[in-house]
């Protein structure tokens, strides 16, 4: 599989200025919404709002697949929880809220991405649209 684009990620990651926070000695995991994620237009939304979807994506620690199990949650840096789900006889076999996760496993300098379908919405613990 081709790694999907993640341009529009990147760019409202530096929009709300977190670059550097998600630079920093980590570790941590990053459930990133894949391009074709991102229904919400960006420009109705504020930078503060932003940044509270963006870091509602982002755990600390490297969780690998193997380590997410059913109806684990985990804490994001902006303090909500998500959900992990674990499907039997489906592709992808797992879930983080509503999203799919769609392609497992990246390692990076300071942690680890999984790539998702969603948006995550912080206020709901579901994909926002």
């Amino acid at each position: 599989m081709t790694q999907p684009e993640l341009s529009t990620l990147v760019a409202a990651v530096q929009r709300a200025d977190l670059v550097s926070a998600l630079n920093g000695p980590g570790p941590y995991t990053v459930f990133a919404p894949i391009d074709p994620a991102w229904t919400m237009d960006l420009g109705e939304i504020d930078d503060d709002q932003l940044a509270d979807v963006l870091t509602y994506h982002v755990v600390e620690g490297d969780y690998r697949s193997t380590e997410l199990t059913d109806g684990m949650t985990l804490e994001t840096l902006n303090g909500e929880e998500l959900t992990i789900q674990t499907l039997q006889n489906r592709d992808p076999m797992m879930k983080v809220d509503d999203a799919d996760i769609v392609y497992a496993d990246i390692e990076s300098s300071n942690g680890r991405v999984h790539l998702i379908n969603l948006v995550l919405d912080p206020t709901r613990g579901s994909g926002a649209q």
